[in-house]
């Protein structure tokens, strides 16, 4: 059984939270993202901008979404959202 924690109007399933090498995205939109670190409800990530430059940013937990979590499989049809969406 795992726990649930309030968040704001929502509720979370703390298994839902963000772990080393998932990939996420800002809630509000944007590239997928890579997860490197999670310390203390911040979630430092990485990825490539359009320029094919490496960035990074750390992003409270909280306005965050799953896209893949770590060591699933990878999809064509994975790749042509993460494709769409980051055009």
């Amino acid at each position: 059984m795992s726990k649930r924690r309030a968040q704001g109007a929502a509720e979370i399933e703390e298994s839902d939270a963000p772990a080393v090498g998932d990939v996420v995205k800002l809630v509000a939109g944007g590239p997928n993202m890579t997860v490197r670190e999670v310390r203390q409800g911040l979630v430092a990530t990485e990825w490539t901008d359009g320029a094919r430059q490496a960035q990074t940013a750390s992003f409270p937990s909280d306005s965050l979404r799953l896209v893949r979590r770590a060591g699933a499989a990878d999809t064509k049809a994975d790749d042509a959202s993460a494709e769409t969406e980051t055009a």
